[in-house]
C-alpha cells in the first residue's frame, strides 16, 4: 500500500468511495516521481469458468486534470476497448474518473461472450521491460532473483506509445458533418500498438470484428440523423433498484446530469443496456447487437430495419406512439435479448431459422439464462389463504371499484372478480410432488392450532383503503394479533419441513387486493402507475368482518373455471369440531340446555333457535351459534366458575392457586400447558418447545373434560399475553353456563420484571420476558390484581367480590387506569418551581404517585376529586433525577415508601429512579431532616386518575361520574364536527415517526468526490484536510451554496408536525458538526423535532448506527406502532428493515428516495403536474403548495368555527356566511389562515374575542393567543392534525348593526360597519383587498400558477434573510400591492399573465428597476428604511439570473434561491431562542416575543446600530451586528428592557440572548413582585368600591398576567392613556 502522504487528499477520498462501492481491495504504488498505480481486481464468468483480471490506472501528479493510463492485466488493452476508454476519460477529464472507467472495463469484460476475445498473454505479448508487472515494487520474478522495480521501464514504454499515436492522429485528415468534427478513419491496421502485440507485426493470430459502436454513437446518430425518427426510438437501461427500465427516446435528456432539472430523465450512459425501433432491438450490449452502424459483423444498417418493418407493418407510422413498461427481477421478466431468441425458437418450426437463431444466441452469456431459472427458485408459486366470504365486503369491494373506474375507466380489466376477494397468510415454493406432500401435511396437522388460536368468532375486521407501490388498491385489515400468529406459525412450519418461504413480508402486512396493474396490463394501457387520486375518496370504506372458514393452498397460476379463483391443491376446514371428536354434539346439546332453557328473555336466546332451525350441518351451525355467544350475554348458573389466570413467568400464578383456600380444599382444576412438560412421577419439568403447540393442545382438551364432567371450578394458569390465547376458553365457558373470569397478576415496572427473572421456575430468559411484556394485550374486562397486596387467599373472593361489591362502580372498558396521584395546582406547581429550579430539561413536578395501576377496589378507597395539603422535605438529586420528598396527611396512603414530587429527569434517567434515590439515600439519614428543608413550605394538590382511553388520549380524571363518561361507548359530548380530525390530545404522546435521512434525501449536499473541488473553485483555496463530510466547512458557506433540495424535502413538509408525531433527521455526519448540519437545514426552512448525529469516536458503520438510533427511540416512545423512513443508500435502509421482526406489533414503510424520485420521470404528456410551471416545480419541491389534507383541514376548521359562532350569537342562518377566510388563503398558497366573522353590533370587540377563547378551550384547543390591545383586536390558535400539518389561524371580528340578512357584496357590507370601528373597517379592507387581487389576476393565470409566482418571491427573501415580522421585514401584503400596481400601470403587460414563469421573470425585473423613492412608497413606515437597499440588491441579482439563456428552468430558480452567510463577514452573530415547558405556552411566547421584538429592533435601527436580518424560526429568531464593541454593547443595552419584561415569567418561559461567544445575558432590573397587587384586587373584590387604580410602572407582559388574573375573578379592566403613561383601571361587572 502506498504512502497516505504521497497520495493527494482528493484522490485518496476518490479511492475510498470507489472501494466502499465496490466491496473490494484496492492496491497502491508510487513512483519516486510521484506516479501512482491504482491496481483493482475484476471477475469474468464464462460459462462454468471464472477468470481474475486486474486493471491497473497509471496516474500522473496532475490528475485528475490529465486522464490516466490504463493496463489490463499487465498490458494494455484491446482496441476497442482502448477506444472507448480513451473517448471516456476525455469525457471525464477534470472529475473523479477512476470508477467509471473500472465499470466501463468491467462492463467489456462481461459481454465478450466468446473464447476468442479472451486476453491471452499468449496471444498479447508484452515488451520485455513490462513482462513481469507483477514485481513493480521489486519482487521476486520467476527466477527466483530480484529486479529493480518495473514502473520506470513502463513509462517509458507508455511515453513512446503515446508519441507514436498522436502522430498518427496529428496527420488524420478531418470530415465534418452531421453537426460534429471528427477524424475521418484511416486503416485501423496503421494505428498498431507497435510495443504491445507482436502478433499483428507477425501477421499471425486470429482476425478480429469490428469493435462494436458505443451508446453514444447511437444517441448521436439518432439526435443528428434527419432520417430517423426519434420518437420511434426507444431506450432501455437499468436501474439499481427496480431492474430494467424502457423509456421512450425523446424523454431523456443528454446534457450533463449534473445541470439538468430535477423533473428531467437523465442518466450515466454506460447503464444503458438496449435500444429499440419501436419494437425491435437495433442494439444490445449484452449481445453485442448493432443494427445502427452495422458493425460487430452484423452488416445491417438502421435504415435496413426501418424498410423492412415499415414493409411488414403497412398500418404502422413512423411518428406512432410506444408504449413503455418497467422489467423487474420477476418470474416472468426476461430481457429483450433473452425475448428474441426465446420467441424466435418458439415461433419456428424451421431448422435454417433454428441455426440463425442459434448463432445469435451463442454471442449471448449462457449463465443470464441459467440465473434466472436459480432467480424463479426464490420467488413463490403457491399461497395459503382464506377465502373473502361476506357478501356485505363483497359489496363494498365492488362499490370501490365502481368508484374508481368511474375516475379511470381503463382499469375494468385490473378489477379482481369479487370471487377471488381472499387473504394470503404464507407464500411458499414447491418444485416437486415430495415437497408438496410435505406442505400438505404440515397444513393438515396445523388445523387443530388453527381453531384454537382462531375460531371463527374471532372475526377479522376489514377497513380502509390503501395503495401498495402505486401497483395494487387493497383493503386494509385491522391488526389482529392471533392472525398475525397464525401467519408467523405457519411460515415457521414451512421452513422447519424444508418448504421455501420467497416473497412474505416482514412484517406480517395482510391486506385484500381489489385492484392490481399487472405488468402486461400496464403495457397494453400504456400506464406505469395508479395514481392515489382515483382512489382516495374510498380510503375510510368500512367493508366489515370476515370470518376465516377455511384455509386454502392455491397455486398462483391456476384458476378454476367454474368459480374463477384459483385452484385449490389442498383445503382445511377451521371449525371448533374439529378440535375434539364428538365436540358438536355435545355442545350443541349444551347449548340447548344452559341457554336457551335457562332464560328466554335474553335476545341470544331467540337469535340461538333462529339458527338453529336453519339447514346447516352441526359444524356450521355451531360455529355460527360460538360468534353469537361470544358477542352477547348469556345465561350464567350459579356455582359454576371458570378462572383464567395472567401473568408473565415468575409474576406467582401458581403460588397464587397453592395458598388459595379453593386449593387447599380440593375443590378445583387445574388447566395448564406446564403440566404436559411435567413428568407425573418425578415432578421434573422438561420443557420442549417443539412440542409447544401440543402440549396447548392438550391444555384445551383437559378443560373440555373438566367442563363435560360439571367442575364446579377451573383455573386455567397459562401466561395468556393476548387475548387470542384465552378467548376460546371463555367461549366454551359460556356454552356450559360458567362464569369465566379473567385475574390478572401485573408487572407494574422493569424493577419488578427483574424479580420475576429471578424466581421464574421454568429459567425463561430475561429477554423473552421483556418480548412478553412488551406484546402484552390490555384486558380491561380482567381483575387486576398486585401479587405484592393480595391479602384474601380464596380466589373466587378475588373476582367475586369485585364484581358484586361494586357492580355500579365497576371501571368501563374503554380506560387504563394508570395510576392515582395527588395532582399539584398551578400555584403550587410555580412555587415548587421557584422553589428548587429545574436542574435537568425533562420538567416533571405534576404529581405525588399514591399507586400504580390501581384496582376498582383500590380506586373506592381515595376521595377523588378532594383537596390534600402537604408538606416539602426538601430535594435531593443525582446524575439521574431531582425529587421532592413530601409529607402527606395520614389518611393518605401511598403505596411508595417515601412520596414525593419528581422535578425533573435526565436523558439517561426515569421519573421511577426517584424511589431508588430516596430509599438509598433513607438508609444512611433522616428525610425529615434534609439540609435544604424550607420552613414550612405547605402546598397543595388534588386527588385524581390519570387514564389512557380507547383512542390513546391521556386524561387527568377527578371523579367517577367523569371516568364513566371519559370511558364509555357515547363520547363525551364536545361542540365539534364529526369530520374534524383536530387533535386536542397531549403533545407528547408520540404513536408515529417519520425519519429522515439528511444527504441525498432531504438535500444534495456536495460529496467527498466533488466536494474538495468544489472548494476550491469557490474560495481559491485547496481543501486543507483528508476526509470531507466530517468537517464543517463541507456544510457552511460558501459550500453550502453547491447544495438543492433532495427528493425527500417536500415529504419533510407533508409530514411535519403532525399530531402524535416526531419528525426526526438522522444523519451519519459526527456530532461535532451538528451545528454546521442545523445551519444547513435552516437554509431550507427545515425544523426537526429531533435531530440525530453519529458520535464522533463511534467505531459503528452508519447502517448499524442508525438502526440502533432507531431502537433507541422505539425505546423512548413506546407508544409509537408506525414508523416511516425515507433513505437514499440501499444498506441503510437494509439495516432498518432487519430489526423488523424485533418489532412486529410495529408497521414499517420505508421510502427509497432514488426510486421515489424516479416516478417523476414519467411521459410528460400522461403527467399533469408535469404540465405546470418550472416556478410551480420549484415551489412544490419546498411544501408551499396546498395539498388537498391542508385544504380538507383549513375547510374543516373554518366550517366548525362558523357553526360555534353561529351557535354563541344564536345566527339562524346558515353558519357559513358568518365566516369569511381573507389573507393567503384564498390565493391558495401555504400560510397562517386569516379569518373573518361577523358579529353583531351590541358585542364588543373584546367579547367577541373572549367568547370565541371559551368556545375554543371548550373543543380541547388550548394553543391559544389573544391580542386586545392592538389596533385590530384578533385571537390566533393553533390546531394540530392527525393527517396534516399543524395550522394556526387569526381570526378578527367586523361588526355588523344588522344581522338578520348578510348582504353577499362587499360594497354593500360597508354600509352595515360604522365608520368609527376601526377593526371592523379594517376587516373590511383586508376582504376587500382579497377580492381586488383575484379580479385583476386570475382572469388570466391559474390560481396555483399565481399562488407559485409569491410564493417563490416569499422563498427568496426568506432565503436572504429578509423575512419576518419580527424584524419588520417585507410582508406578502407588500409584494401583492406592488404587483397589482405594475400590472394596473402596465409596467407588467397582461400577456405575462399567461405564463407562471414569464409573470416572475417580469416581476423580478420591475422590483429591481423600484428606486428607493417608490420603495418607501409602497412600504410605508411598516419597513424600515435600512432594508431598502438590501432588497434593491436582491432583485437584481435574482432579475441577472431570470435574463439567463436556460430560463425558465427549476436550476435557474435554485440558483436564485441559494443562502447566504451567517454570520455576515465582519459581523457577530447574534441569536434569541424561546423556550417553554409545555406546547400551549410555546406558541404563546412565540407570537408575544415576535410582535414585541418588532419594536426593539426598530429602535435599534433608529439608534444608528447596522443591525442586518439572520435566519428566523419560530423558536430561534437570529441577526447581525458589526463586530465592532460600541455597536454590540449599544445592542446589549437596547435588548436588557426587552429581556427584563420576560424575567418575571421565567417559570413559563425563558428568553436568551446570545451572541457568537456564547454568553447569556440576562435582565439586571428590579423585579417587581405580582402578589402584593393580587391582594389588593381581592380585597378590593370583596369591598364595595366600583373602581381600583393599578400601578403604571407594570410592564406590558405584567399586566397580561394581571388581565389573566382578574378575569378568573370576575373583573374587568379599562385602559386610559395620559401621554405616555397607561392607566389601568378594574371595574366590577
Amino acid at each position: 500500500m502506498a504512502s497516505k502522504q504521497a497520495i493527494p487528499a482528493g484522490l485518496r477520498e476518490e479511492l475510498e468511495t470507489v472501494k466502499s462501492i465496490i466491496e473490494q481491495e484496492i492496491n497502491l504504488n508510487t513512483s519516486p516521481d510521484g506516479t501512482i498505480f491504482v491496481t483493482i481486481e475484476l471477475l469474468k464468468r464464462i460459462e462454468e469458468d471464472s477468470t481474475t483480471h486486474k486493471v491497473t490506472f497509471i496516474l500522473s501528479n496532475d490528475y485528475p486534470m490529465s486522464s490516466p493510463t490504463i493496463l489490463l492485466d499487465e498490458c494494455h488493452p484491446p482496441s476497442d476497448l482502448d477506444d472507448h476508454l480513451q473517448v471516456l476519460s476525455s469525457t471525464l477529464q477534470g472529475s473523479p474518473a477512476i470508477y467509471s472507467l473500472y465499470e466501463a472495463v468491467n462492463e467489456w469484460l462481461q459481454s465478450n461472450d466468446s473464447k476468442d476475445k479472451m486476453l491471452e498473454k499468449s496471444q498479447i505479448e508484452e515488451t520485455e521491460d513490462i513482462k513481469q508487472f507483477q514485481v513493480i515494487s521489486g519482487e521476486a520474478n520467476g527466477t527466483g532473483n530480484v529486479t529493480e522495480p518495473l514502473y520506470e521501464g513502463m513509462i517509458k514504454s507508455m511515453e513512446s506509445e503515446t508519441k507514436l499515436k498522436k502522430e498518427i492522429q496529428d496527420n488524420a485528415p478531418v470530415e465534418r458533418g452531421k453537426g460534429r468534427n471528427r477524424k475521418k478513419e484511416k486503416n485501423t491496421d496503421q494505428i498498431i500498438n507497435v510495443s504491445h502485440n507482436k502478433q499483428k507485426e507477425t501477421g499471425e493470430g486470429l482476425t478480429k470484428k469490428e469493435p462494436m459502436k458505443q451508446a453514444t454513437d447511437v444517441i448521436h446518430r439518432i439526435i443528428w440523423d434527419p432520417e430517423l425518427p426519434s420518437e420511434c426510438f426507444i431506450i432501455g437501461y437499468l436501474d439499481r433498484f427496480v431492474g430494467i427500465i424502457e423509456r421512450p427516446f425523446s424523454e431523456f435528456s443528454w446534457e450533463d446530469i449534473a445541470t439538468v432539472d430535477l423533473d428531467v430523465l437523465a442518466i450515466p450512459k454506460h447503464r444503458i443496456q438496449y435500444f429499440k425501433y419501436k419494437n425491435v432491438v437495433v442494439w444490445d450490449k449484452n449481445l453485442q447487437l448493432d443494427k445502427v452502424y452495422g458493425s460487430r459483423g452484423t452488416n445491417i444498417t438502421i435504415q435496413e430495419v426501418i424498410q423492412e418493418y415499415e414493409a411488414n407493418n403497412p398500418k404502422s407510422k413512423s411518428n406512432e406512439p410506444i408504449a413503455t413498461e418497467t422489467v423487474t427481477a420477476d418470474t416472468e421478466d426476461i430481457s429483450p435479448a433473452e425475448a428474441k431468441i426465446e420467441l424466435m425458437i418458439e415461433d419456428s418450426d424451421d431448422e435454417s431459422t433454428i441455426d440463425d437463431v442459434s448463432s445469435v444466441a451463442s454471442n449471448f452469456n449462457a449463465t443470464r439464462l441459467a440465473n434466472r431459472k436459480s432467480q424463479n427458485k426464490d420467488r413463490p408459486n403457491y399461497f395459503l389463504c382464506f377465502k373473502v366470504t361476506d357478501t356485505g365486503i363483497q359489496k363494498q369491494a365492488r362499490n370501490v371499484q365502481k368508484g374508481v373506474l368511474a375516475n379511470c375507466p381503463m382499469l375494468e380489466e385490473a378489477c379482481l372478480n369479487v370471487n377471488r376477494l381472499h387473504v394470503t397468510l404464507v407464500m411458499i415454493r414447491i418444485d416437486s410432488e415430495d415437497e408438496m406432500y410435505r406442505a400438505i401435511e404440515v397444513i393438515g396437522n396445523f388445523q387443530n392450532e388453527l381453531c384454537r388460536i382462531l375460531p371463527q368468532f374471532n372475526k377479522i375486521e376489514i377497513n380502509g383503503v390503501d395503495c401498495f407501490r402505486d401497483q395494487v388498491i387493497f383493503a386494509c385489515l385491522k391488526a389482529n394479533s392471533a392472525l398475525t400468529r397464525v401467519a408467523s406459525a405457519l411460515k415457521i412450519r414451512f421452513e422447519e419441513a424444508g418448504i421455501g418461504t420467497p416473497g412474505n413480508h416482514v412484517p406480517f402486512k395482510p391486506h385484500m387486493t381489489l385492484i392490481k396493474l399487472s405488468r402486461p396490463l400496464a403495457k397494453k394501457m400504456n400506464i406505469t402507475r395508479l395514481n392515489h387520486s382515483i382512489y382516495f375518496d374510498f380510503k375510510t370504506t368500512h367493508f366489515g368482518f370476515q370470518s376465516v372458514e377455511t384455509l386454502i393452498l392455491g397455486s398462483m397460476f391456476e384458476l378454476n373455471e367454474e368459480d374463477g379463483f384459483y385452484v385449490h391443491k389442498f383445503v382445511i376446514s377451521n371449525h371448533i369440531s374439529s378440535l375434539r371428536e364428538g365436540l358438536s354434539e355435545v355442545l350443541l346439546a349444551q347449548i340447548l340446555k344452559n341457554i336457551c332453557v335457562s332464560n328466554r328473555s335474553l335476545p341470544v336466546v331467540q337469535m340461538i333457535e333462529d339458527v338453529m332451525k336453519q339447514d346447516f350441518e352441526d359444524s356450521h351451525m355451531l360455529d355460527r351459534l360460538l360468534s353469537l355467544i361470544m358477542h352477547y350475554e348469556t345465561p350464567v348458573h350459579e356455582g359454576y366458575d371458570v378462572i383464567i389466570l395472567r401473568g408473565l413467568p415468575g409474576s406467582g400464578k401458581s403460588t397464587l392457586i397453592e395458598n388459595s383456600t379453593e386449593c387447599k380444599n380440593g375443590k378445583l382444576s387445574i388447566c395448564s400447558a406446564d403440566s404436559f412438560f411435567t413428568d407425573n412421577l418425578t415432578g421434573e419439568y422438561r420443557f420442549d418447545i417443539n412440542k409447544l403447540s401440543t402440549a396447548h393442545s392438550s391444555c384445551m382438551n383437559l378443560y373440555l373434560e373438566n367442563l363435560i364432567g360439571n367442575k364446579s371450578l377451573i383455573i386455567i394458569d397459562n401466561t395468556n399475553s393476548q387475548y387470542w390465547e384465552y378467548s376460546l376458553y371463555k367461549c366454551l365457558a359460556k356454552c356450559f353456563g360458567y362464569s369465566c373470569s379473567v385475574l390478572e397478576l401485573i408487572c407494574p415496572d422493569e424493577d419488578v420484571l427483574k424479580v420475576y427473572h429471578k424466581r421464574n421456575k421454568h429459567n425463561v430468559g430475561y429477554e423473552v420476558l421483556v418480548a412478553m411484556r412488551n406484546r402484552w394485550e390490555c384486558d380491561n374486562t380482567s381483575v387486576v390484581i398486585n401479587p405484592k397486596k393480595v391479602n384474601n387467599n380464596s380466589l373466587l373472593s378475588l373476582v367475586r367480590g369485585t364484581k358484586s361489591k361494586h357492580k355500579q362502580d365497576t371501571i368501563p372498558n374503554l380506560t387504563t387506569i394508570l395510576f392515582a396521584a395527588v395532582f399539584l395546582t398551578q400555584y403550587s406547581y410555580n412555587t415548587l418551581i421557584q422553589q428548587f429550579p429545574a436542574v435537568f430539561t425533562d420538567i416533571k413536578a405534576s404529581h405525588i404517585t399514591l399507586q400504580y395501576r390501581p384496582t376498582s377496589t383500590d380506586i373506592n378507597e381515595y376521595k377523588l376529586g378532594s383537596n390534600v395539603e402537604f408538606t416539602v422535605l426538601g430535594c435531593v438529586q443525582d446524575d439521574k433525577v431531582q425529587t421532592v420528598p413530601v409529607k402527606l396527611p395520614s389518611d393518605i396512603k401511598s403505596e411508595n415508601s417515601h412520596p414525593h414530587v419528581t422535578i425533573s429527569v435526565s436523558s439517561i434517567g426515569a421519573a421511577k429512579d426517584s424511589n431508588n434515590l430516596l430509599n438509598k439515600i433513607a438508609r444512611t439519614k433522616n428525610i425529615n431532616d434534609l439540609p435544604n428543608k424550607p420552613d414550612n413550605l405547605v402546598l397543595r394538590g388534588t386527588i385524581g386518575l390519570q387514564v389512557e382511553t380507547a383512542d390513546g388520549h391521556i386524561r387527568r380524571v377527578f371523579n367517577r361520574t367523569e371516568l364513566n363518561r371519559e370511558t364509555s361507548n357515547t363520547p363525551k359530548p364536545k361542540p365539534t364536527l364529526p369530520s374534524i380530525d383536530i387533535y386536542t390530545g397531549p403533545s407528547d404522546y408520540i404513536t408515529q415517526l417519520y425519519i429522515f435521512d439528511l444527504d441525498g434525501t432531504l438535500i444534495n449536499t456536495p460529496g467527498p468526490l466533488e466536494g474538495p473541488g468544489q472548494y476550491e473553485v469557490l474560495t481559491g483555496t485547496v481543501w486543507p484536510y483528508n476526509k470531507f463530510v466530517i468537517y464543517p466547512e463541507s456544510l457552511i458557506y460558501p459550500m453550502s451554496t453547491h447544495c438543492t433540495p433532495g427528493p425527500g424535502l417536500f415529504q419533510f413538509f407533508s409530514h411535519k408536525s403532525r399530531a402524535q408525531s416526531l419528525t426526526v433527521v438522522m444523519t451519519g455526519r459526527l456530532q461535532s458538526i451538528s451545528n454546521s448540519v442545523r445551519e444547513i437545514l435552516s437554509n431550507y426552512s427545515i425544523i426537526p423535532d429531533v435531530l440525530l448525529c453519529k458520535e464522533d469516536n463511534s467505531p459503528l458503520h452508519t447502517p448499524e448506527y442508525k438502526a440502533l438510533e432507531l431502537r433507541k427511540l422505539l425505546e423512548q416512545f413506546p407508544h409509537v406502532k408506525y414508523i416511516k423512513i425515507w433513505e437514499d443508500l440501499a444498506e441503510n435502509l437494509a439495516a432498518f428493515a432487519n430489526i423488523t421482526p424485533d418489532y412486529l406489533d410495529k408497521e414499517f414503510e420505508f421510502i427509497d428516495v432514488i426510486s421515489f424520485q424516479q416516478q417523476s420521470h414519467k411521459k410528460k404528456s400522461t403527467s399533469v403536474t408535469q404540465k405546470k410551471s418550472k416556478a410551480y416545480q420549484t415551489v412544490r419541491v419546498y411544501g408551499k403548495i396546498q395539498r388537498s389534507s391542508y385544504h380538507d383541514a383549513v375547510e374543516n376548521t373554518i366550517s366548525l368555527i362558523s357553526s360555534l359562532w353561529a351557535s354563541c350569537i344564536k345566527y339562524q342562518g346558515k353558519p357559513e356566511d358568518l365566516a369569511h377566510p381573507f389573507g393567503s388563503y384564498p390565493l391558495k398558497r401555504m400560510s397562517d389562515i386569516d379569518l373573518c366573522l361577523y358579529a353583531p353590533s351590541k358585542m364588543t370587540v373584546i367579547e367577541c374575542i373572549t367568547r370565541m377563547e371559551q368556545l375554543l378551550v371548550q373543543c380541547g384547543i388550548n394553543c391559544i393567543h389573544t391580542s386586545q390591545h392592538s389596533r385590530v383586536p384578533r385571537i390566533r390558535f393553533l390546531c394540530r392534525y392527525m393527517g396534516t400539518t399543524e395550522i394556526s389561524y387569526d381570526i378578527i371580528f367586523m361588526r355588523m348593526n344588522e344581522m338578520n340578512e348578510i348582504p353577499s357584496k362587499l360594497k354593500e357590507l360597508r354600509k352595515l360597519i360604522p365608520p368609527e370601528d376601526i377593526p371592523s373597517v379594517t376587516a373590511l379592507e383586508g376582504l376587500e383587498f382579497v377580492n381586488r387581487v383575484k379580479q385583476t389576476l386570475i382572469k388570466g393565470i391559474s390560481e396555483e400558477d399565481f399562488a407559485a409566482v409569491i410564493e417563490l418571491i416569499v422563498l427568496i427573501l426568506r432565503s436572504k434573510h429578509q423575512k419576518g415580522n419580527a424584524f419588520h421585514c417585507i410582508r406578502t401584503f407588500h409584494l401583492l400591492k406592488i404587483l397589482l400596481d405594475l400590472i394596473e400601470n402596465k409596467k407588467i403587460s397582461r400577456s405575462c399573465l399567461g405564463s407562471a414563469d414569464q409573470l416572475a421573470r417580469a416581476l423580478l425585473d420591475q422590483l429591481a428597476q423600484l428606486t428607493t423613492e417608490e420603495w418607501c412608497q409602497y412600504l410605508g413606515e411598516f419597513v424600515p428604511v435600512q432594508y431598502i437597499p438590501i432588497l434593491q440588491k436582491i432583485f437584481t441579482e435574482c432579475s441577472v439570473i431570470s435574463n439567463s439563456p436556460t430560463f425558465p428552468s427549476v436550476a435557474v430558480y435554485h440558483k436564485m434561491l441559494s443562502p447566504i452567510a451567517f454570520p455576515l463577514p465582519n459581523h457577530v452573530a447574534m441569536e434569541i431562542e424561546i423556550e417553554c415547558p409545555n406546547l400551549p405556552l410555546q406558541f404563546k411566547y412565540e407570537t408575544i416575543v415576535e410582535s414585541k421584538l418588532g419594536s426593539t429592533i426598530r429602535k435599534m435601527l433608529e439608534s444608528g446600530i447596522n443591525l442586518i436580518p439572520g435566519p428566523c424560526s419560530a423558536n430561534r429568531i437570529c441577526f447581525n451586528i458589526p463586530n465592532i464593541e460600541e455597536e454590540i454593547e449599544k445592542c446589549h443595552a437596547t435588548l436588557k428592557p426587552f429581556l427584563f419584561e420576560f424575567d418575571t415569567l421565567r417559570h413559563e418561559v425563558t428568553i436568551s440572548l446570545i451572541s457568537q461567544s456564547n454568553i447569556v445575558l440576562a435582565a439586571e432590573q428590579q423585579i417587581v413582585d405580582l402578589e402584593p397587587i393580587y391582594a389588593e384586587i381581592l380585597a378590593f373584590r370583596s369591598s364595595e368600591e366600583k373602581s381600583f387604580p393599578l400601578p403604571s410602572t407594570l410592564s406590558s407582559h405584567q399586566r397580561l398576567l394581571v388581565y389573566q388574573f382578574l378575569e378568573k375573578q370576575g373583573l374587568k379592566h379599562v385602559t386610559n392613556t395620559e401621554g405616555n403613561v397607561k392607566k389601568i383601571i378594574i371595574k366590577k361587572i
